[in-house]
Parts: C-alpha cells; sequence; structure tokens
C-alpha cells in the first residue's frame, strides 16, 4: 500500500516553553496534490463570484433597481448561513437532534450544486465531525485501498439522464473533497498510523515478546488509522500481539465499518475490543476514560499506549487542559492531537459544510497546554503538510 509521507523535515521554531523537550517536524505528503493557494482563489471565486455576477445581470437588464439588484447579490451571498439557520428551525419542529438533519443541502454552493445535490458532500456536511463524514473524506479518491462505505465507482453515471450534469457534480464532488483541510485530514490518518505502527513494534521488542501490547483508542470512529496501522506493524513484525481497547461513542456506523476494514486489511478481530460508552473530562458528570476501561476489565495504568485523534478540537477553553490530563495513564506514550486556525477554508467549514464549533489553537498555544499538564515528558510534534494539524506524540 503506497504510504505517501515520503520525508518529513524541520519545521520553522516557533517560541515554545522552556521545560517542554520538544522536537518539531513537518511531513511532506506525495499523494495529496497540495496546491493550497489555489484552492483558496478558487474557494473564495466559487462564493463571492456567482453573488457579483447575478447582482451586476440584474443591474444590466434593470439599471433603476440598483438597489434591489444589490440585495439579491446580498442574499445570495448570505444564503448559506441564512439557510443554516433555517435548517435549526425546521428541526425544531421536526423534533430533530440534529439541525443539519432539517434540510436538504446547505448551498448551491456545497451539496446542493447543479440543484442535484452531491450524495458524497450530503454525507459530509449531515454527519460533520462523526464517523460517517470522516469515512467519506479519507476514502472518496481511494486512497487506502478501500471506497467509503455504500460508494461505487460510478456512482456519479445515473444521477440524472444528463451525463454533462452527472460529470459536473463528479468533478464538483473532487473539488471539495480535495480542498487543503481535506488533504490533510487524510495525511493526517497516515502519520498516524505510520507512528503507531512504530511505536507498538518499538514496545514489542522492549517487552520481549512477552505479552501483547496494550493500547487504548478514545473516539477512534472506525478506527481505520489503527488497523492500517496494525497491518503496517504485522508487515515488519508478523508474530506481534496487541490488544486495542477502543471507547468509541459513535454509534453503530463505525462498529460495522470498522469491522469491514479489519476484514480488508487483513487484521484479527481478537486484536480488538469495543467498549460503546461516552466519556467526560469531569468526573461528576459521566464516567472518565479510567473509569470507562476500569469498568470494561482493564486496568488503566496497565496500558502501553492512549490514543485519541480530534476530539481535543472539541475541548473548548480550560477542558482541553482537563482533556490532556485524561488522556495521562501515568506512563503510557500518548498520541493526540490538535487543529490550528486555518482562516479562509475555516469559514467554508462551518457555513458551507455545518461542521461543530472546534477550538483552534496555534502550535504555540498547543505546546503550553502540554507543558502546563505534562511538563516533564518527552513530546515530538508531527504537523500535516499544510500545517492545518498539530499530531502530539508524547513518550
Amino acid at each position: 500500500m503506497a504510504r505517501g509521507i515520503a520525508v518529513e523535515m524541520p519545521a520553522y521554531k516557533e517560541a515554545t516553553p522552556a521545560k517542554v523537550d520538544v522536537n518539531i517536524r513537518r511531513a511532506v505528503d506525495s499523494l495529496e496534490s497540495g496546491r493550497r493557494w489555489t484552492y483558496v482563489v478558487v474557494e473564495m471565486l466559487v462564493y463571492l463570484l456567482f453573488p457579483l455576477l447575478v447582482g451586476c445581470g440584474l443591474a444590466l437588464f434593470f439599471p433603476g433597481h440598483w438597489f434591489l439588484c444589490a440585495l439579491t447579490g446580498m442574499l445570495l451571498l448570505l444564503w448559506p448561513f441564512l439557510k443554516g439557520k433555517a435548517g435549526v428551525v425546521v428541526a425544531r419542529r421536526r423534533k430533530l437532534v440534529d439541525p443539519r438533519h432539517g434540510i436538504r443541502s446547505s448551498s448551491f454552493w456545497y451539496d446542493g450544486f447543479m440543484f442535484v445535490g452531491s450524495p458524497g458532500l450530503r454525507q459530509i456536511r449531515r454527519y460533520s465531525a462523526l464517523s460517517k463524514s470522516l469515512d467519506m473524506i479519507y476514502n472518496y479518491f481511494g486512497r487506502f485501498g478501500v471506497l467509503p462505505e455504500g460508494m461505487s465507482k460510478d456512482w456519479w453515471e445515473k444521477l440524472t439522464p444528463l451525463k454533462p450534469v452527472n460529470w459536473l457534480v463528479k468533478a464538483w464532488t473532487s473539488f471539495w473533497i480535495g480542498m487543503p483541510i481535506a488533504q490533510d485530514v487524510r495525511s493526517r490518518l497516515n502519520i498516524v498510523a505510520e507512528e503507531f505502527a512504530r511505536q507498538v513494534v518499538r514496545k514489542w521488542d522492549e517487552i520481549g515478546g512477552i505479552r501483547p501490547v496494550r493500547v487504548v483508542v478514545l473516539a477512534g470512529g472506525t478506527l481505520q488509522d489503527i488497523i492500517i496501522g496494525v497491518s503496517r506493524a504485522r508487515e515488519i513484525c508478523p508474530e506481534i500481539l496487541l490488544e486495542v481497547v477502543s471507547v468509541e461513542p459513535d454509534g453503530l456506523f463505525s462498529v460495522k465499518r470498522f469491522r469491514k476494514l479489519l476484514k480488508y486489511y487483513g487484521v484479527p478481530a481478537e486484536f480488538f475490543q469495543c467498549v460503546m460508552k461516552k466519556v467526560s473530562t469531569n468526573p461528576e458528570k459521566r464516567a472518565t476514560l479510567r473509569e470507562v476501561v476500569e469498568n470494561a476489565g482493564h486496568r488503566f495504568t496497565n496500558f502501553d499506549m492512549v490514543i485519541c485523534i480530534g476530539l481535543g478540537d472539541y475541548m473548548y477553553g480550560e477542558k482541553i487542559y482537563d482533556f490532556i490530563r485524561m488522556l495521562d495513564n501515568g506512563g503510557g506514550t500518548i498520541i493526540t492531537a490538535n487543529i490550528t486556525d486555518n482562516f479562509v477554508e475555516r469559514f467554508f467549514l462551518h457555513i458551507f459544510i455545518q461542521w461543530p464549533r472546534m477550538q483552534y489553537l496555534a502550535l504555540a498555544q498547543y505546546l503550553h497546554v502540554l507543558d502546563t499538564v505534562l511538563p516533564d515528558r518527552k513530546v515530538s510534534i508531527i504537523q500535516t503538510p499544510h500545517s492545518i494539524f498539530n499530531i502530539a506524540v508524547i513518550e
């Protein structure tokens, strides 16, 4: 399987806390297109050009009604935001838990393109921040050898009787799933898989193969990064044994998809145990990760690794400190990550795609959090190629 992470080079040095032992690298992913600024320019044109053309066209045909023409253009510009608000109202009336399910599409610019709509983009929007959405982002291009659940290679051919329209919808879908933040999501999966494989092989050698390498994964979704990592570790060391406890709050889709991925990548199902429980950083509200793991019959301090990718982005304010503290089992390696600010695509992410609000932390801020909670640990930061995600390996 092509891995794409060809080299890693030193990243620029930001002001880092004096106490933390940190190594910062930036990955280069040869299997993603890059072209970040090209995407940014096109995204802005997509958003601004259509309302501008409509407004100017109306002004040309109705020269005496410039105010109404300008108002029409402004409404088109604000439509994705207004439609999102309307979705909240519709969801309340229909008694839907998730307002993203209240409307068929967010806008003409995204999953409602050509008024036909893109099934793939609609899945990303409706299930944003959940396993079903990430499955589409990870696997739409088939980079990791599989396609998204329920999607075939020719999914676009029978959308309408008009082949040119179908082709445009396909091209539009590929454009948005190729945007830089989606590229970095796929790069993040690849980096985590590679780092996981390296860490478990190293740990297997340390313990001399006398027991399985023990791993806890929190909110891993379909566990595609971990499954690929196990597959790569077994390529290096076929006799390796693992005991992976996945604490997963994200419903049944993730478990069904996880089982299919195990078969595809040839990873033994007996390596894994799924615990369908939600956790909290506040023990007064809900069980913590330690309590959930120990209630499932394991001792939290016995695990060699604790992994959580993505969930920390939704720990707002001071919760991020409690979140990192919750992952610490007293000595095991921690692999986690955060998202940094990415203004232009951040706007599209939350307005068009209706992705839930996230806490964006610059690298220096993230290092400050790690240093405050785990001041005596060695930290390696691997940045994704567009520097959108920082993957932290804490030893």
